[in-house]
């Protein structure tokens, strides 16, 4: 009887300290999740919680909001403490939460209108060729081209909200030279009889210029995407937004001529007969010019996303870009030469007995103006062009200048990038 009052007296005693050691608890942590069993431990910075599913966890106290009941109406009567679990407890995040934070580097090629720009170009192209067709003769040798392709980099910071939604914004640099050259050359001969001798007459003039033209923009960009996911590692997207951008033209023109006019003189039975009179005359002409005009503009597009890696997306993309340029302003000079050698000879070759030379320079500030140059010998047709004027001396219309306005550029036109983003999760 004795021993088996003992007995049930040290299980009743076993089952009290466990009791006491382990008893159920709801945890509220402060992130929204509940977790709830048996309290296995707890000292003053943490409670060691075993989880039906999860095993023991230990949480520590600055992540809890409260314990039901109290851990001060039932203390466990041996107080170890264990190791500290050190991994966040999160609530499950959402679908399309989240923000993610990169660097979006790429370049392109955009296809532009010109506006003024090429309208002059092709100005300059058909009225040579008008001249030339005539006179009937191929007098003029035209390489100049109109600036069609621009290429462009670009550097984005952006933001992405989630699945669906993001912001960026953008810097691009836009350039490229456009070398232009148009050449002449005039030859006239003829023989003029007298009683007893004659005059070869000739005359030659040969004349090139040659343009070196470039255009930079510097777009800053605000670029709001919406993105539609195709999978895990595809998202197609929309870009549209307006920028900011800076614009510059430079232009140097040099021009050279050399006009030769020669009559020698012959008795009639062909015997040269000096002295002889010439006319050489070299003109050599320079121009420069550098303008600035900045603008609002504004694109969109759509594109494809690829991701190869949590942090690395590949990117390919087309869109429309509308940039107009209508105020350009800036600083102008010309140097012209003049060297001029004439007089009776008895050498072909020179020396001639007369030199002078004659200069000019100037320098302004100005705004570029446009105007369609009208020539009456080619009937009803004018040709673009557009030159910079310093305020006072614009052009203004008249017989042979029609259609006068500031001169207006522009970069509209379908865009084509590439790019790589950088990208990481912050939330």
């Amino acid at each position: 009887m004795t021993k088996r009052f003992v007995k049930t007296s040290v299980f009743l005693a076993l089952i009290a300290a466990t009791a006491v050691m382990t008893f159920a608890a709801q945890i509220y942590l402060k992130n929204g999740k509940i977790l709830e069993g048996p309290i296995v431990s707890y000292n003053a910075t943490s409670v060691t919680i075993k989880d039906a599913t999860l095993g023991e966890i230990t949480i520590a106290r600055e992540n809890i909001l409260k314990i039901d009941p109290p851990l001060e109406e039932i203390k466990p009567a041996v107080v170890t403490p264990p190791a500290v679990y050190s991994e966040r407890i999160d609530a499950p995040r959402a679908k399309s939460g989240g923000l993610r934070l990169g660097l979006n580097l790429g370049g392109g090629m955009s296809n532009i209108d010109g506006g003024d720009f090429n309208g002059a170009i092709r100005g300059y192209n058909n009225y040579y060729n008008d001249l030339d067709t005539k006179s009937g003769k191929d007098n003029y040798t035209v390489n100049w081209k109109e600036m069609k392709w621009l290429t462009s980099f670009r550097g984005e910071i952006f933001a992405r909200f989630g699945k669906y939604f993001g912001v960026g914004l953008g810097v691009e640099f836009m350039k490229k030279a456009n070398p232009g050259t148009v050449a002449y050359k005039y030859d006239y001969a003829n023989k003029y009889q007298y009683t007893s001798y004659y005059n070869n007459y000739t005359i030659s003039d040969i004349y090139s210029a040659t343009w070196d033209q470039s255009i930079s923009v510097i777009p800053l960009t605000l670029n709001l995407y919406g993105f539609f996911p195709l999978g895990d590692k595809i998202d197609l997207f929309a870009n549209l937004g307006p920028g900011y951008y800076l614009g510059t033209a430079e232009t140097t023109r040099t021009e050279d001529e050399t006009w030769i006019e020669k009559n020698t003189y012959y008795y009639n039975s062909g015997t040269i007969w000096p002295p002889h009179f010439y006319d050489r005359e070299i003109y050599d002409y320079n121009f420069q010019s550098k303008v600035t005009c900045n603008t609002i503009g504004f694109h969109f597009g759509v594109g494809l996303n690829y991701k190869l890696s949590s942090l690395i997306t590949l990117s390919a993309e087309a869109f429309y870009r509308a940039a107009k340029f209508d105020d350009w302003q800036g600083d102008a000079s010309f140097d012209w030469t003049m060297k001029e050698d004439w007089g009776w000879t008895n050498n072909a070759d020179g020396p001639w007995p007369s030199t002078s030379t004659t200069k000019s320079d100037d320098s302004w500030t100005g705004k570029v103006w446009y105007y369609e140059y009208y020539d009456s010998a080619l009937k009803t047709k004018s040709y673009g062009r557009y030159f910079i004027y310093e305020s006072g001396d614009e052009p203004e219309n008249g017989s042979y200048t029609k259609n006068v306005r500031p001169a207006s550029f522009n970069i509209n036109g379908f865009s084509f990038r590439v790019g790589i983003k950088i990208g990481f999760d912050l939330i």
